[in-house]
């Protein structure tokens, strides 16, 4: 009788997983510098002015900087001469999500155009200085060529555009190269477990308001909060394909129960189920209309999964702790 085939990791090892690993994020750090390069007219024009190095980063309270003259200003004159309110106003969201006011129920004989005194905010006057918008300066692609601008701006769908689609393109292709050169996922689930934990700092480093990513190019956290939300998928993918791939080896050898007895294996379903449970609730219907519970459950989760992943790691270098 021959003997019955061995279904434990068989993968060849040309290559160095740890180390592959690393050159990829290090890639992914080369891309980003670029992007960075290609964002310095406008990151240059806000770190020269000493006053935006920390703006945003602290919580001030103070009196508002309004003029009294410009509320004075804000009202408007009626037909008969007399001074009124302006009317109320509600938000309209258009398909660009850009905001505009729009007068409600304001009858069509009391709406009066605004006088020009109406329209003219005051010079400061003393001791008082009028905080201007920022220097406005064009995007690179702007620069090159306006058709430039228009194809990366171009409305795949709503909110996002041709731009943003190439560079999650460029991120899906790294990581699936990363994933499955010289490897099945199947025979070598260490590999996309290694591919899963390199992508943690990617998504941390992007997912608070104030992130030094943001700040060192000079865009908005909501500009980057897409690759936030593409490497938290990608976290998810490996991690399961990851955990059914040893769960498939397991099952072939009849060890699964043993096996989930180890003390490593044990904090890797506990990894598992928290990235699970952080995938599901910030779906977008959870995340619009429970965003409190979508907060929670995202602190919670991933406290759980680097607690996880951290004692994964330590008994799979000491079995025997």
């Amino acid at each position: 009788m021959s003997p019955s085939p061995s279904f434990a990791f068989t993968a060849p090892h040309q290559i160095d997983v740890p180390r592959f690993v690393f050159h990829i994020d290090i890639l992914l750090l080369i891309l980003f510098a670029v992007y960075v390069v290609l964002t310095l007219p406008r990151a240059l024009v806000r770190l020269f002015q000493p006053s935006e190095f920390l703006n945003g980063l602290f919580l001030r309270s103070g009196a508002s900087r309004a003029s009294p003259e410009r509320s004075n200003n804000a009202r408007t004159l009626g037909r008969s001469g007399t001074t009124t309110k302006p009317d109320p106003v509600r938000s309209k969201s258009t398909r660009t999500n850009h905001t505009t006011r729009t007068s409600v129920d304001a009858p069509e004989d009391d709406k009066a155009p605004q006088t020009l005194q109406a329209l003219v905010i005051p010079r400061a006057r003393g001791s008082q200085k009028l905080h201007g918008p920022p220097t406005r300066v064009p995007y690179w692609t702007t620069i090159v060529h306006p058709t430039l601008a228009y194809a990366l701006n171009f409305r795949v769908s709503p909110g996002f555009s041709f731009g943003k689609l190439l560079v999650l393109l460029a991120y899906a292709v790294i990581i699936l190269y990363a994933c499955l050169i010289q490897s099945d996922p199947f025979i070598d689930p260490p590999r996309t477990g290694f591919v899963a934990v390199s992508q943690i700092p990617v998504a941390v480093a992007l997912a608070g308001k104030t992130n030094w990513l943001s700040w060192l190019c000079g865009v908005g956290y909501e500009k980057l909060n897409y690759i936030h939300r593409f490497a938290g998928r990608v976290i998810v993918i490996t991690v399961n394909v990851h955990a059914v791939g040893y769960l498939y080896q397991w099952s072939l050898t009849g060890t699964l129960r043993e096996q989930l007895l180890i003390p490593q294996y044990v904090w890797g379903l506990v990894a598992t189920c928290a990235v699970d449970l952080l995938f599901v609730c910030t779906m977008s219907f959870i995340r619009n209309s429970m965003y409190t519970l979508f907060f929670m459950v995202h602190v919670i989760c991933v406290a759980i999964l680097l607690l996880a992943v951290g004692l994964f790691v330590f008994f799979t270098i000491y079995p025997k702790s």
